[in-house]
């Protein structure tokens, strides 16, 4: 699963960021290749910089307001093509994760994908279950 990145949420990314202290930091996500859905909430293409949310909890009928701007993640996206995103759009972002004195934590996409259209429920649902089987299956 490493070349299609390990899938994980974007909440799940943040929780495990606040949980661990700064020396637990390389057992954590820092450095890994990841794939999340994300929701994009502002694009800075001067600035090559990107801003999503997890779907699942800023879900919203109305595009452009979101529950809780504390919950978004910055994607750096310098390898991608400024014009391949748009905002209020559903991606798969291939990335790694990065840490430094800008941002705390961040994704430096390399690769996007438009999955518009793609049930976050259903896709998270799907995730589970792979992880229970692997979990189930890896250990024998």
């Amino acid at each position: 699963m490493g070349d299609f990145g390990i899938p994980v949420s974007i909440t799940e990314l943040l929780k495990s960021q606040q949980q661990s202290s700064p020396s637990a930091q390389a057992t954590g996500y820092v450095g890994r290749t990841i794939r999340i859905l994300a929701l994009i909430v502002d694009i800075s293409p001067v600035n090559e910089i990107t801003t999503v949310v997890d779907p699942l909890t800023e879900s919203s009928t109305v595009p452009g307001t979101y529950k809780s701007m504390d919950r978004f993640l910055i994607v750096k996206t310098d390898l991608i093509r400024p014009d391949l995103l748009n905002i209020d759009n559903l991606y798969f972002i291939i990335g790694t994760v990065c840490k430094d004195n800008e941002f705390d934590l961040y994704l430096q996409a390399n690769t996007v994908s438009d999955v518009n259209g793609l049930d976050p429920e259903i896709y998270y649902k799907a995730i589970e279950k792979q992880r229970e089987y692997l979990s189930k299956y890896s250990n024998t």
